[in-house]
């Protein structure tokens, strides 16, 4: 009989704190209940600020080459390639000198995780710099008191995921044509300046993050286009929570900017969507343009500011229609200088305008959908909408969207504890169904917008290909739908082990002996049976490159920041119990 030895893995108190920032930020805000915004506090003096105990110099890497020696160098793992980057984990750094991580004119893969560099802004020194590089995931690191926590130029085709960058002066910066980036999932917050900044750099996609109470806004945008921004929490900043100047053809959707200055706020920006974004209580507008031309502003909510939507200054042929503007204090829009030819309406549906619809037109009729008596928009524009709604928008068109989409899975009979994980966005989620081979595994289970969704596959299943389906809808009774391929693939144990023969040959092992299944090559603190039965790679310690070990990681073979801990509020302080046990079992 053999057993396997029982762990308990203990989360370490700043993973805690990372996932919690993380769920935070992903939660769907909608209850807002103040719009006052004081930076008081906020502008931090930078130059006396706390530093921790240092392990490691500045790091500057020039080239490929230098990459290589460093990493050998510092008997750091990977190789380079696609499937083993390089890493760099786990120092904490002084940029007091220079930036605290700089790599230049690299193009290997590379992963930069689980570090903290601080105190780069006494000399404008940046926590992490890349330049000219590209095939570079940062992830899961503490960049604060830097110039910038993260800064990128000419850097293309890069991941930055779950990092907090800080009490910096800027969060993150991407500038000089850094191109087709993805950054999710973190935090840029009581930054002296701004959270996230976009320099003339285009065809992004900036999700889940968090950028509050930085003085000049949450995230911004400069003469950069073809973005997505979606999902961000973007509140309590002052300025605007997002900001575009002079950028054109981006998707801004599914966004919390409330309780800034300006919730949106468009300059010299055309042909933009803006749909399903919360911009309510703001201390000015909820929605501003100026300078800006053919865009199309829907499905957004515009409640309680001071105007819901502004259009100012030589604003033409900007389409309006099925948004939620109600509530504000002064109008409920505005459009100045005339025959601007903007268009409050689709031809079909207008906008919701609350009871300040009633009290201009007391006498109107309506259809059950649409008032006979159009609404006339306060200004110089002579805006009207023709079809203004009778009832607040609660029902969409569109489909939840899968933001995390697992791969294929395969793994040999016997294996257990393996889970698929999906995330998914919507304004009004309702349920879920999740389905194996066509039978209906799990049903009429409640989902949250930007939450993760989870499904445990049935252990010692046997050989064969099983497809593993979601099915998500929401409120409107739009649906969503991913198809996973999870392969069984039978084999024999020689030694009886408990790990199949072809499974130990993959990677090295003796499928002749027994004892090898205690061993622990990767260092992670799993048994190469413990990997096994886990579906893990015994000589890799993050088998899904996420930047977080697998001895501690809530979803090992899934690339993304975990989001499924479960909380219990008490007021406003968090408490988390995280224990994750392998359960040990026995072969007889």
């Amino acid at each position: 009989m053999k057993g396997i030895k029982i762990k308990m893995i203990k989360v370490k108190s700043y993973l805690l704190l990372a996932v919690i920032s993380f769920i935070l930020l992903h939660s769907n805000f909608t209850g807002n209940i103040t719009k006052e915004v004081s930076f008081e506090n906020t502008r931090l003096n930078l130059l006396n600020y706390p530093i921790d105990a240092v392990n490691h110099n500045p790091i500057y890497i020039d080239g490929n080459d230098e990459l290589a020696t460093f990493i050998e160098s510092e008997d750091l793992s990977g190789d380079g390639t696609y499937v083993s980057p390089y890493v760099i984990e786990g120092f904490t750094i002084n940029a007091s000198t220079e930036d605290g991580i700089f790599i230049n004119n690299t193009d290997a893969n590379l992963i930069i995780r689980d570090c903290t560099v601080e105190g780069g802004n006494r000399f404008r020194n940046d926590g992490i710099h890349l330049s000219n590089t590209t095939n570079v995931i940062i992830s899961n690191n503490e960049l604060i008191y830097n110039h910038r926590g993260i800064y990128l130029d000419y850097s293309s085709n890069n991941i930055l995921s779950g990092n907090n960058a800080s009490y910096n002066n800027y969060g993150v910066v991407l500038q000089d044509d850094s191109n087709n980036n993805t950054i999710y999932g973190n935090n840029a917050s009581y930054n002296n300046d701004g959270g996230f900044w976009l320099g003339d750099s285009n065809n992004s996609t900036i999700y889940g993050n968090n950028a509050s109470y930085n003085p000049y806004g949450g995230i911004s945008l400069w003469e950069s286009s073809n973005n997505t921004i979606s999902g961000n929490n973007v509140g309590y900043n002052g300025y605007s929570g997002l900001h575009l100047y002079d950028s054109n053809n981006n998707t801004i959707s599914g966004n919390n900017a409330n309780n800034n200055d300006d919730g949106l706020h468009l300059k010299e920006s055309s042909n933009n969507t803006i749909s399903g974004n919360n911009a309510n209580y703001n201390n000015i507008d909820g929605i501003y343009l100026r300078e800006s031309s053919n865009n199309t502003i829907s499905w957004n909510n515009a409640n309680n500011n001071e105007y819901g939507i502004y259009l100012y200054y030589y604003c033409d042929n900007n389409t309006i229609y099925y948004n939620d503007i109600w509530g504000n204090q002064n109008h409920q829009a505005y459009e100045g200088y005339e025959y601007r030819d903007n268009h409050w309406d689709n031809g079909i549906i207008g906008n919701y305008w609350g009871n300040d619809y009633i009290i201009k037109n007391p006498d109107a009729t309506n259809d059950e959908t649409v008032w006979d008596t159009p609404y006339e928009i306060h200004g110089t524009g002579l805006g009207i909408d023709y079809f203004p709604l009778v009832n607040s928008i609660y029902l969409d068109f569109e489909a939840p969207i899968i933001t995390n989409v697992p791969g294929d899975l395969s793994t040999y009979e016997g294996y257990s504890g393996l889970n698929i994980t999906w995330i998914v966005a919507d304004l009004d989620p309702a349920t879920y169904t999740i389905e194996l081979n066509g039978t209906e595994a799990v049903s009429g289970t409640v989902w949250a917008s930007g939450t993760a969704i989870s499904y445990y596959i049935p252990d010692g299943l046997l050989e064969n290909d099983y497809n593993i389906t979601i099915i998500v809808s929401d409120e409107s009774g739009n649906i969503a739908q991913d198809t996973v391929i999870f392969s069984v693939i039978h084999t024999s144990d020689f030694d009886e082990d408990g790990m199949p023969d072809s499974w130990e040959e993959q990677y090295n092992l003796n499928p002749l002996n027994a004892s090898d299944a205690e061993d622990d090559p990767d260092g992670d603190g799993l048994t190469n049976l413990e990997e096994y039965l886990l579906g893990l790679n015994p000589r890799d310690r993050d088998t899904d490159n996420d930047g977080i070990p697998d001895n501690i990681d809530l979803f090992p073979n899934s690339f993304f920041m975990p989001t499924g801990l479960i909380i219990t509020i008490f007021g406003s302080v968090g408490i988390i119990y995280a224990i994750f046990k392998i359960i040990k079992k026995e072969r007889r």
